[in-house]
């Protein structure tokens, strides 16, 4: 059963979505976001600046020599499906379903905020948040992958849940943006994951690059 090989990575990232709404409760989105922007470190700036990245599409090419010589096309197109679904929900989301909603910088000054030089903040479409999407799909795909390992799959929740915070330590969105898109991630993989396992096709289990393969061309 899928949902119990990726049990590490199911409880920890609901737990952080528990807490993180537990949290919602009691401060307004505004109040909330000035409060968890004043935990801040120089190191931390140098680090979340450049850690966001990992939301982008690009990061997630460099796994995909090691899918084909290790995994079968299956997993490889659960992995392009995974992402763009991700992707796209959101932009459905954000675009038919809630509208245009305003980001932090809408609601502070520069001095009000604790800002990180070189970051261009953007100020509209807040929610949800596409970045916090497609880190926690992507880095459930990769927990998916290595599912055995239990301390991958922790290693992981823990990076995809630090991909989504980075989008609330940047001001580019606010935590609830950062639950609502993870949720999506997480939905995407699972959604993805289904319609993969319904095509019967014998081709998708092969390897292009296989060790078998490689010995017998030399």
């Amino acid at each position: 059963m899928i949902f119990s090989k990726l049990k590490y990575f199911l409880s920890l990232i609901f737990l952080y979505f528990i807490l993180a709404t537990i949290l919602t409760q009691f401060y307004s989105k505004v109040e909330l976001h000035q409060l968890l922007n004043t935990f801040n470190t120089p190191a931390l700036d140098f680090f979340f600046k450049y850690y966001t990245h990992i939301g982008y599409g690009a990061v997630s090419l460099i796994f995909i020599p090691y899918v084909l010589y290790k995994k079968s096309l299956k997993n490889l197109l659960l992995g392009i499906l995974n992402f763009l679904i991700a992707g796209l929900s959101v932009q459905f989301f954000k675009k038919i379903i809630i509208g245009d909603t305003l980001r932090p910088i809408n609601f502070f000054t520069p001095k009000d905020l604790h800002l990180i030089e070189g970051v261009s903040l953007n100020s509209h479409y807040s929610f949800p948040s596409g970045h916090s999407a497609t880190s926690i799909a992507f880095f459930l795909f990769l927990a998916y992958l290595f599912y055995k390992n239990k301390s991958l799959q922790i290693l992981f929740v823990f990076m995809g849940i630090l991909g989504a915070y980075s989008r609330v330590y940047l001001s580019q969105h606010f935590i609830e943006d950062t639950i609502a898109g993870g949720m999506l991630g997480v939905s995407a993989f699972f959604i993805s994951y289904a319609i993969v396992n319904r095509i019967n096709c014998d081709a998708l289990q092969r390897r292009i690059f296989s060790p078998n393969k490689l010995k017998n061309k030399e």
